[in-house]
């Protein structure tokens, strides 16, 4: 090819997946200050003179058996409900239809029952994440209902200004200050006493 670079990984792919192994394989293991040099990663079981299996033998950590798809709707549900409260749940619930059946069913099994049911995090910081996405995307279409959540999840209307503050620097001001009016009604509502 006159005037084009080389390509090495194309012309001589063996020796450059030879190169990249012994890189990849050695290289993080070298520690400079100790005195005796650190093996390179080998094929096969650990050894005294291979301290470390190849990856591909590592066994991957046991997991709780997965929820059956009637376990998923039911804690989805059951979620659902403690985050976004039992009157929207049942406004959305009312309003599904045979069109809308499939999609509401969806959400609840996997939005609800695998993702906010997970342990890995906690609600208050699903909601930091969840308030933060809505305004990313620019879907502020649910961000009343999300921040009534992130209320019942723990965050005071503090937190609340602190995350739509964040995203005013990573997502952009006209963003986040449509945000904060949707926010800032959707607080008032929940917090004001009524008359």
């Amino acid at each position: 090819m006159p005037g084009a670079s080389h390509l090495a990984p194309v012309e001589q792919p063996a020796a450059v997946s030879d190169l990249l192994l012994m890189h990849f394989s050695t290289a993080w293991q070298q520690d400079t200050s100790a005195s005796i040099p650190v093996p390179p990663l080998v094929p096969g079981p650990a050894t005294p003179t291979t301290p470390f299996a190849p990856a591909a033998e590592i066994a991957p950590a046991a997991e709780a058996p997965a929820p059956t798809p009637d376990d998923r709707h039911e804690q989805g549900t059951k979620v659902r409900r403690e985050v976004l409260g039992d009157a929207h749940v049942d406004v959305v619930n009312t309003s599904a239809d045979g069109f809308t059946d499939d999609f509401h069913e969806l959400v609840t099994r996997y939005a609800w029952g695998e993702i906010w049911s997970r342990d890995g995090l906690d609600s208050r910081t699903r909601s930091c994440i969840t308030l933060t996405a809505l305004v990313a995307s620019g879907h502020l279409e649910g961000l009343a209902a999300h921040t009534r959540a992130a209320l019942r999840n723990g965050l005071t209307p503090a937190e609340i200004k602190e995350v739509l503050l964040q995203t005013a620097v990573y997502c952009g001001i006209p963003a986040a200050g449509a945000a904060f009016a949707i926010a800032q009604k959707a607080i008032q509502e929940e917090t004001t006493p009524p008359a």
